[in-house]
């Protein structure tokens, strides 16, 4: 009978902790437990990231689960100043039981791929591998034997045939999550599933197999409301494993203090009868989150019912990607004859002489003469007559006007290429009365804006540079939300 009674002691610990160590269900995954709440969310952060997590539950009188986690998590920028994905990693410790009879401990390597669907719309994708080592100390236990008629003596042998228990096991864990931003990556809102356990690893200490069942986590959050400095955020997350199931509905209110501190407020209900209530700080590069479980009524789910604290803390940093250098190269014409403007031929080009504007032509008169009299001698002097054309509006070809149709920006570093720039420079030349207006379109606070600015000033000196007079060529730029980054030309007429 002793002997039953210390195995169902280790089977219950064991079953308590099977759908539990493998995955830290934390009640504040919406942001300070990124590595534990969903894989995918490692890509969606253009951040280093750097948090540590506490929760204490109790699960008896006297008895409790104390899980420590340490997560840190590299945003990965690609060529294109992208969010092209991040890598993490995370370590973690839970004890349970009076002296700590149960330990588990734990790290995780995580790896995740971000897709830009636009500019604020993405798909990211994680991977998660980990090892868990699982102790238990039955030499915290106690026997019959250790109970003499003066009362308890430690020093005493158990007695019993017991040898310390161990399980070592993988685990594979993945996640999708999509998300939405706006024009300063703020998320506005995010779906996201993710499964843990999915090579379903052998946990038992004794002869059977025991695999653990796979965990199934859903959960959303997203922007309802926002006026001044108040905004709402309805939250969820569903939680499934085996015949276990667990739903977590509320909302974050989040307050702008000033220009570098958030302050938010958060409720929840918990399905297993728990009332959660949190409180979050936020300002600059740190973040603090503190939350409480408060359990409702006597029912027990798995023996985990009673109430739970959680504190994070969290330090990170935004990355920005590096600037693009603007594209200094110069423009080479398709027809090899023609010269290539350098930097040595820019100064000898800006200072010569423009053309007359005026349009002009000499017509040979033929037999047209002009007789001079010298005495008795006739003089016939030939000579051309200029005569000034008066000045006429005239209408684009069908053929001019495909060279000035948009220009829609790409990632590369080019805006247009080298025979078209020729081509719309020679219509220039051609029809002096012709005048154009290059206006950039962009979003507020475009990574690229100094780089398209200065290709389309590039565009602009080498159409100067082929001989167009400087004002007869003009820039502007126009910034707006949702506008796709291009470039128009605008026809105007001198």
């Amino acid at each position: 009978m002793q002997r039953f009674y210390y195995i169902l002691i280790v089977w219950i610990f064991g079953y308590l902790l099977e759908s539990k160590a493998q995955n830290a269900l934390f009640s504040q995954y919406y942001y300070p437990s990124p590595l534990f709440s969903n894989p995918a969310w490692v890509a969606a952060r253009q951040e280093i990231f750097v948090g540590f997590n506490f929760r204490r539950q109790q699960i008896s009188v006297g008895q409790g689960i104390s899980t420590p986690a340490l997560e840190i998590s590299l945003p990965i920028i690609d060529q294109n100043n992208r969010r092209a994905g991040g890598f993490g990693l995370g370590v973690l410790n839970e004890t349970a039981g009076k002296g700590g009879l149960l330990r588990t401990n734990a790290i995780i390597g995580n790896l995740a791929y971000n897709v830009d669907f636009s500019d604020y719309d993405h798909l990211a994708f994680g991977m998660q591998g980990g090892y868990f080592f699982r102790r238990l100390d039955p030499s915290l236990l106690t026997s019959e034997s250790q109970y003499t008629v003066n009362g308890y003596n430690a020093s005493l042998p158990l007695n019993e045939p017991f040898i310390a228990f161990r399980s070592d096991f993988p685990v594979v864990n993945a996640g999708l999550l999509w998300y939405g931003e706006d024009e300063n990556q703020r998320i506005l809102y995010h779906f996201g599933v993710s499964g843990y356990t999915l090579n379903r690893p052998n946990t038992t200490w004794f002869a059977e197999v025991s695999r653990i069942p796979w965990l199934i986590n859903a959960s959303g959050e997203f922007l309802v409301y926002e006026k001044d400095s108040w905004a709402i955020y309805p939250t969820f997350r569903y939680v499934e494993q085996s015949k276990n199931r667990n739903l977590q509905i509320g909302s974050h209110f989040r307050y702008q203090i000033d220009g570098k501190s958030l302050l938010y407020l958060g409720s929840w209900y918990n399905t297993n009868k728990k009332a959660i209530v949190s409180i979050d700080f936020a300002r600059e590069n740190y973040h603090f989150a503190f939350s409480y479980d408060l359990a409702l009524g006597n029912r027990n789910v798995q023996g985990q019912t009673n109430s739970a604290v959680e504190l994070s803390i969290i330090w990170k940093k935004p990355v920005e990607g590096r600037k693009k250098r603007p594209n200094k190269r110069p423009i080479i014409y398709p027809d090899k004859n023609k010269p290539v403007i350098t930097k040595d031929t820019i100064k000898k080009e800006e200072n010569s002489t423009r053309t007359d504007t005026t349009l002009k032509f000499k017509k040979e008169l033929g037999d047209a003469n002009r007789v001079e009299k010298t005495g008795e001698m006739k003089v016939i002097i030939q000579e051309p007559l200029e005569v000034k054309a008066p000045k006429k509006k005239q209408s684009l070809k069908e053929t001019d006007k495909r060279l000035l149709i948009p220009i829609w920006i790409r990632q590369d570093d080019v805006l247009i290429d080298q025979e078209r720039l020729y081509q719309i420079g020679q219509l220039m030349l051609n029809d002096p009365a012709l005048k154009i207006k290059m206006v950039l379109y962009t979003q507020p606070n475009d990574e690229n804006q100094i780089l398209l600015e200065s290709q389309t000033d590039e565009i602009r000196k080498q159409l100067i540079l082929q001989g167009v007079e400087p004002e007869r060529i003009l820039r502007q730029n126009i910034k707006r939300k949702n506008e796709k980054k291009r470039v128009e030309w605008i026809v105007l007429r001198k």
